[in-house]
């Protein structure tokens, strides 16, 4: 986790973070694995405050887990249902995976 982040303190040249949506999503996922699941919805809810007011689903997915591993399951169904919506928004049409719906 430290090498996460490590890159969290690197900038582009436009002084920008490198790749902070995938640094902060990877940190939670890392946090979840651990069992550290405060630390893991504290990077979520940075990355959420972040790139607001856009949603990406598997953030939402991710925060269901790290509530269901907390046995608070009202709160992960809610966010498993938050990220189905996103998803259902986003992704439209032919580009719609079938499994992936069924995963969340």
């Amino acid at each position: 986790m430290e090498t996460y982040e490590a890159l969290l303190s690197l900038k582009d040249s436009a002084g920008k973070i490198f790749s902070k949506e995938k640094v902060l999503m990877r940190l939670a996922e890392c946090c979840y694995r651990l069992e550290k699941v405060p630390e893991g919805l504290a990077y979520l809810d940075r990355l959420q405050k972040d790139i607001a007011p856009k949603r990406i689903y598997t953030l939402y997915l991710l925060k269901g887990k790290c509530r269901d591993l907390q046995r608070e399951f009202e709160q992960a169904a809610d966010q498993f249902e938050l990220s189905l919506q996103v998803y259902d928004q986003d992704v439209v049409g032919d580009s719609a995976d079938a499994s992936v719906r069924g995963n969340i």
